[in-house]
């Protein structure tokens, strides 16, 4: 199974648990839980991956080309535009 298979969407998470940062990954949806955590899942509610409450600090849907958010017109020190 690729990783586009997965899901539809692609995500970027902001988290320390990666050396640059960031982990992009396929997902139908984003669910943030009652205690914090997020929670990745495909089309039917399986589980892919989750970070913990206080493991992630935002995710936002991206672009599969360059990993840049898709609705952030400005994001000082993370959108830059040319």
């Amino acid at each position: 199974m690729e990783a586009q298979d997965c899901g539809k969407n692609y995500w970027c998470v902001k988290t320390d648990l990666s050396d640059d940062g960031e982990v992009h990954l396929y997902a139908d949806s984003a669910l943030i839980t009652d205690t914090g955590d997020v929670v990745f899942r495909n089309g039917d509610g399986l589980a892919l991956i989750s970070f913990a409450e206080g493991n992630w600090s935002a995710f936002y849907a991206a672009s599969t080309e360059d990993g840049s958010p898709l609705a952030v017109e400005h994001w000082a020190g993370e959108v830059e535009e040319d």
